[in-house]
């Protein structure tokens, strides 16, 4: 009878110690899972940062062209600009000369008409 009943409590035991594994079993299980959830909320995360770093430089990048071309176009404007100006001075002194060379001739007309023979009387 004692043999019956140390094998009824050891297969209790057996019982209560499997039941604790399987416990232990579930919980280790469960906290699988999370760590596997936060794993891949990382992963995500890391995935996101680095399209999110990608679209900056590419930002970055396409800024630094526009500011060349900006550069570039005020390079041209300047000499446009500058050119104009060239132009406008030299036009200024060619109807400058215009003016005194009109001015001669009219001179010239008035000393003729002053001189010559066809002079109303």
């Amino acid at each position: 009878m004692a043999d019956l009943e140390a094998a009824r409590a050891r297969r209790r035991e057996q019982r209560e110690r499997l039941e604790q594994a399987r416990r232990q079993a579930a919980q280790a299980e469960q906290e699988l899972q999370y760590r596997e959830g936060e794993l891949a909320a990382a992963e995500e995360e890391r995935t996101r940062a680095e399209t999110e770093q990608r679209q900056a430089e590419e930002r970055v990048t396409d800024l630094s062209r526009r500011l060349r071309e900006a550069e570039r176009e005020q390079q041209r404007s300047r000499e446009a600009a500058r050119q104009a100006q060239e132009r406008a001075r030299d036009l200024g002194r060619e109807v400058r000369q215009a003016r005194r060379r009109a001015g001669d001739a009219a001179a010239q007309v008035r000393e003729l008409r002053a001189c010559g023979p066809d002079r109303p009387r």
